[in-house]
């Protein structure tokens, strides 16, 4: 470039070159390199026309959106608007819009019978739009279920021909339904009655009819007849029990009353003569009234042998003797016969059991006969605490310490039982007799309890060469 300047006062111009500036470029018009997207910016360029120099701009990101096709999100009903939505297939960006109301597009509920249907007419039903109320109805078909009524016979069975019975519906009054019914094995067709047998207080009597059509004969019962009653003593009034009589059937035996007798204090019942008289002694005849008791004395009755009261008594044989069996009178001990029984060597008379075991030492039970002295032995025995042999065992007291009573075993030594018993004073364990004599001079016999130390003076002992006290001198 160029730069000039002019003299103020002669008007001289004065010029000079100018340096080169950098910036000061010729652009041409922008030329897009990348397209802006709604996802990301473009990139433009332009270039100097003097030296070719370029420069470039961002392009903004384009607010122009590639949308889809609109999908419904959220569908439209009676009484809330839908949405549908689309998505940019370049950026992702979501549109949405609310979608109109349809009137039609219901919420319905169950339905609900307001008239049910018969077979005779069609029913109705509602339901209820949960979102506007609104209602809707339809008609229910006729049904095809009939109410029947109860069965009517039509024609009657036999005991060989079935019937027909039917019934109507109770509803259309014109639906109907016929069945077969079972023979009738009761259903005869009889002829006269026969008489078999007649009837009695005891039994019924019985006729008989024979069908026409099946020739099954048929049986009835005759009621059963009258009683033929009659009074009748059935015990005797006694001296201690009342009587009683009955009006009983003469056929059947069957009473259909009864009265009570008074009781007839002669009336006894007594048994055979019996007599206090035995071979010993003179007695009387008498008897007993079974019912009362009463004794009634009779005539006096000598004393007789006639009375005996034998019996047989036996006493076996034993292992050591003979036995014998007597026909013996319990009174007065007449002996009539005497039998010998042979010796019964197994038949001992043993003792109660014994044990040969202590309460340390096993034995065996055995027990002796005490008619021949065998000892039989039998089962083994344990030792057992059972067989202590305990006796009391007694320490006295001394002057110094207390006594003692032990109930102690004589065979192992156990003690079950120990009593304590009082010190005695005067209970001392006095050492042999001393003497303080001496072969010159007299003194006293003493001794001294072992126990408390007690020294006891006893008889005087006069001087004696025995008490030489002898020393043994060696030179």
């Amino acid at each position: 470039g160029q730069q000039a300047r002019t003299c103020s006062v002669c008007g001289n111009k004065q010029t000079q070159a100018l340096a080169l500036v950098a910036t000061a470029h010729t652009f041409g018009g922008w030329t897009t390199t990348k397209a802006a997207t709604c996802a990301a910016t473009g990139t433009k360029v332009r270039t100097c026309s003097e030296c070719k120099a370029q420069e470039s701009e961002t392009i903004a990101k384009t607010t122009t959106h590639t949308y889809g096709a609109w999908s419904t999100t959220k569908a439209s009903t009676c009484s809330t608007k839908g949405q549908q939505a689309r998505t940019c297939s370049v950026c992702g960006n979501k549109q949405t819009q609310a979608l109109a109301l349809i009137a039609d597009a219901h919420t319905f509920g169950g339905w609900t019978t307001t008239k049910a249907a018969t077979c005779a007419a069609t029913g109705t039903k509602v339901r209820t739009c949960s979102e506007c109320k609104a209602q809707e109805s339809a008609t229910i078909e006729k049904s095809t279920t009939h109410t029947y009524g109860a069965w009517t016979v039509t024609k009657a069975s036999t005991c060989t021909t079935k019937g027909t019975e039917e019934h109507v519906c109770t509803v259309c009054k014109t639906a109907k339904e016929t069945r077969r019914i079972a023979l009738n094995p009761d259903a005869h067709t009889l002829g006269s009655w026969k008489t078999v047998s007649q009837p009695t207080c005891t039994s019924a009597g019985k006729k008989t009819a024979t069908c026409s059509e099946c020739h099954t004969e048929l049986v009835e019962w005759i009621a059963k007849a009258n009683h033929d009653y009659k009074w009748e003593i059935v015990t005797e009034a006694t001296c201690s029990t009342k009587g009683k009589k009955e009006y009983k059937c003469s056929v059947c035996g069957d009473v259909s009353d009864s009265q009570v007798l008074p009781m007839v204090e002669s009336n006894h019942k007594f048994g055979n003569w019996l007599s206090t008289a035995t071979c010993k002694k003179d007695g009387y005849k008498h008897h007993i009234c079974s019912l009362c008791g009463l004794d009634e004395k009779g005539a006096s009755d000598p004393a007789s042998p006639n009375y005996h009261k034998y019996g047989w008594v036996t006493t076996e044989g034993t292992c050591s003797t003979k036995g014998k069996k007597e026909y013996k009178c319990s009174v007065c001990g007449n002996v009539a016969e005497t039998q010998t029984l042979p010796m019964v060597e197994s038949n001992h008379k043993f003792g109660e059991w014994l044990s040969t075991a202590t309460c340390k030492k096993d034995g065996y039970k055995h027990h002796i006969c005490s008619l021949c002295g065998l000892d039989e032995k039998g089962a083994s025995d344990p030792a057992s605490p059972n067989y202590h042999k305990y006796k009391w065992e007694t320490t006295e007291g001394t002057c110094s310490t207390k006594g003692k009573k032990e109930y102690k075993c004589s065979t192992c030594g156990n003690v079950a039982e120990t009593q304590t018993l009082p010190m005695i004073e005067s209970n001392h364990v006095f050492g042999e007799w001393l003497s303080t004599a001496t072969c010159k001079k007299d003194g006293y016999k003493h001794h001294i309890c072992t126990l408390c130390g007690l020294d006891e003076k006893g008889a005087s002992d006069p001087a004696s060469p025995n008490y030489h006290m002898i020393n043994l001198f060696l030179s």
